[in-house]
């Protein structure tokens, strides 16, 4: 199998007494060229595919992109993310400043995404003011387009490496001042 950055990687399954052979990989969303090759035995004689074959993998699940502000007792609070499933795991971002622009966190790794109608919930790791090893959580819920009558609502918890809370925007979910949030 080669993927789109031309890396090839070479997968072995072992035929059963059927005569089948399958494996299962898991693969990030991307188009595969892949190729069947069988070496033969002392029963059947070798045989492969002519052609690759192109295989397109999309990603799993519901995605979650959003960005926007909001105002909580310490100030503007501004948000950017995106968290994607894919079949190897997940990949987004979460970046967040508040306290006039004092505070800042970039997360750079999702490890988990939870979607249920119009909510969501992920976790992740980043970097706090530049520092390493803090963790987040995000809420949102998706109320339909920006400007509309009900608006999307965030909850972020920030911890640092100990498990103590550096930043949240408070015990319940806060809406935005502007913006939008989209599960699609």
């Amino acid at each position: 199998m080669t993927d789109s950055n031309m890396v090839t990687q070479t997968f072995s399954a072992t035929t059963n007494a059927s005569g089948v052979a399958s494996i299962t990989v898991p693969l990030a969303s991307s188009v595969y060229a892949v190729k069947a090759e069988f070496a033969g035995n002392d029963y059947y004689l070798g045989s492969a595919t002519a052609a690759d074959t192109l295989v397109t993998v999309q990603a799993t699940g519901a995605k979650v992109t959003g960005g926007g502000w909001t105002s909580i007792s310490t100030g503007r609070t501004s948000f950017g993310f995106n968290v994607i499933p894919e079949a190897t795991g997940f990949m987004g971002q979460f970046q967040l400043r508040a306290k006039a622009d004092k505070a800042k966190f970039h997360g750079n790794t999702a490890i988990s995404l939870v979607v249920s109608g119009n909510t969501a919930t992920w976790t992740g790791g980043g970097k706090w003011n530049g520092t390493a090893g803090y963790t987040f959580q995000v809420s949102v819920v998706d109320n339909g387009a920006s400007g509309g009558k009900k608006g999307d609502t965030i909850k972020v918890v920030i911890k640092n490496p100990s498990g103590t809370v550096v930043f949240t925007t408070g015990s319940t979910p806060v809406a935005l001042r502007g913006g939008n949030i989209t599960i699609h």
